[in-house]
Order: C-alpha cells, then sequence, then structure tokens
C-alpha cells in the first residue's frame, strides 16, 4: 500500500521579488523552499490569536481572553472536512465566514439533533486537563447532516443572496425538487 502524505498542496502566485527572497533565504538557511514557507506558516498561526470561543469556554473561564490560531486547531481540528466546518461555524463567523456559520447554527438546530458530540473531548484536552473546559456540547445526527449538507450550504447562499426572499428550509427544499 502506498504511504500517502498528509499534506495538501498550497498554490499562490506572489510577486516575483518575493519569490527571489525566498530562494535567498532557503539558500542562506540550506533549507527547502518548502520548508521556509511552512515554518513561517506555523509562525503565522503561533502569532494569531482570537478571542476565546465562547462555546468551549462558560463564564466560569471569562479569564481567558485570546487563543492562538494553533492551540484553537489542537481543539478543533478534524480530518473530516464536514466536522470541522461545523465546529469552526459553530464558534462563529469571525473565524468561519457567515455562510459556514449560519450553517452549522442550522445543523445544531432541532432539525438535526442526534447523538454525535460535536466537539467531543476537543481531541484529547478535555479528557486530559477537564478544569480548564468547560464546553457547551452540541449533538448532531451526523448522517443527516451528511446527507444534506450540500442543500444546507446551497439554502444558506441562497438566503444570503435574496434578501428578504426567507423559505423555509423545508420550503427550499421543495423548490429544487420541483424546478
Amino acid at each position: 500500500m502506498a504511504n500517502r502524505s498528509k499534506k495538501v498542496v498550497l498554490s499562490a502566485r506572489v510577486p516575483s521579488y518575493l519569490k527571489a527572497g525566498i530562494d535567498i533565504t532557503s539558500t542562506c538557511l540550506n533549507k527547502s523552499t518548502v520548508s521556509i514557507i511552512e515554518e513561517q506558516l506555523e509562525d503565522l498561526i503561533d502569532t494569531t490569536s482570537i478571542t476565546f470561543p465562547v462555546v468551549l469556554s462558560s463564564e466560569r473561564f471569562a479569564r481567558r481572553e485570546r487563543l492562538s490560531i494553533r492551540k484553537l486547531m489542537s481543539y478543533i481540528w478534524n480530518d473530516d472536512e464536514i466536522i470541522f466546518k461545523l465546529r469552526i461555524g459553530i464558534i462563529g463567523d469571525h473565524i468561519a465566514g457567515s455562510i459556514l456559520s449560519r450553517v452549522a447554527d442550522w445543523a445544531c438546530n432541532d432539525l438535526f439533533k442526534g447523538e454525535y458530540p460535536l466537539f467531543g473531548d476537543l481531541n484529547g484536552h478535555l479528557t486530559q486537563n477537564p478544569e480548564e473546559f468547560d464546553v457547551i456540547e452540541k449533538h448532531i445526527d451526523l448522517e443527516k447532516v451528511r446527507a444534506e449538507w450540500d442543500t444546507l450550504n446551497a439554502y444558506m447562499e441562497f438566503l444570503e443572496k435574496n434578501k428578504p426572499l426567507n423559505p423555509s428550509y423545508e420550503q427550499y427544499k421543495k423548490m429544487l425538487n420541483n424546478s
């Protein structure tokens, strides 16, 4: 069986002077261009922070004001794209954007209520340090959310683009079926 990398391809257009600068830096440090870029990205997520998410901490932990993106990722990362997107969406539109945040809120309503704990044990952090967190858990029917993921996203985009039109989710699905 092939050893598949867990890495993804990142493609970006940058000014030529930046590319030349990265090449010079990699030569000076005797490192590959990829490792130079990875180190800079790692540093960026270490030094960028957000307000500690309410969903991970009740008023009991209000003393914590900031959380690095790296630490946040250690709590919420999941290889399953839908689970990860739901988690960042629930945390808020300041990190997920308005549409994904609305999709996540909708996926956590009664229509999709189920047994799957969306945040679980925060990738082991809750189990290791239960006194550190007061997670406001959301339980969803993950398979139902998966089955309707594309429709949910399309519905939220439809609502965003067609204000003040506001059909219910069921009405929207009927409109799709009738078209």
